[in-house]
């Protein structure tokens, strides 16, 4: 048996190409000086000037009486003559009050008014009572009118009776199964190229 499969023997072989690839230019480092000056220090013009002087501050003009520190309202001040606070006293005449009784106005005021009690309307909660004997008859136990019944026909009992044939154990399968003639040996149909595999 051949191993040539229709993929191994119809297969083309290509060749292979790679993807392009961007290469980017090489450095080229610039030629010359690098000027590092910049237009401040090209276009700047340099002054001859003298350094500055110290300037003496002009002399401050000030009062030379002596300061006194006496406001208006002390000078102009006036004092008055009145007499001196007494603080206040009760006088002895003064009547002792009554002890204090905590009672309101509208208690000590009240005027009672005879307006009778209104009653209420709720039943009082109190169970009442009969003494009379308790009367038990009701319309089932007056109107009942007894029937004379038939008795009832005593049921008896099946009993179940066992089966004299012996039970047969044969299933569908096992009777309605016809047999098969199968050949004892077959050919095995292996692919040479896995007979070390099988060997192992």
């Amino acid at each position: 048996m051949s191993d040539k499969t229709t993929q191994r023997s119809d297969f083309v072989v290509y060749p292979y190409e790679h993807p392009y690839k961007h290469v980017p230019a090489p450095y080229k480092a610039p030629e010359g000086r690098i000027e590092n000056s910049t237009l401040y220090r090209n276009e700047f013009t340099e002054k001859n000037c003298a350094p500055a002087q110290p300037i003496k501050p002009p002399p401050r003009k000030s009062c030379g009486a002596k300061f006194e520190g006496q406001p208006t309202y002390r000078t102009d001040y006036r004092p008055w003559d009145l007499p001196p606070i007494v603080s206040y006293k009760p006088t002895e005449n003064r009547p002792t009050p009554a002890k204090f009784d905590g009672e309101p106005i509208y208690r000590r005021e009240y005027v009672p008014k005879c307006i009778a009690r209104v009653e209420t309307f709720k039943p009082d909660n109190e169970l009442k009572l009969s003494n009379a004997p308790f009367i038990g008859d009701t319309n089932y136990r007056t109107e009942f009118v007894p029937r004379e019944i038939e008795p009832r026909e005593e049921k008896k009992p099946t009993l179940l009776v066992r089966p004299k044939v012996p039970f047969e154990t044969l299933t569908t399968n096992r009777k309605d199964f016809t047999a098969k003639e199968w050949c004892e040996y077959f050919e095995l149909c292996v692919n040479p190229c896995l007979l070390h595999l099988i060997d192992k």
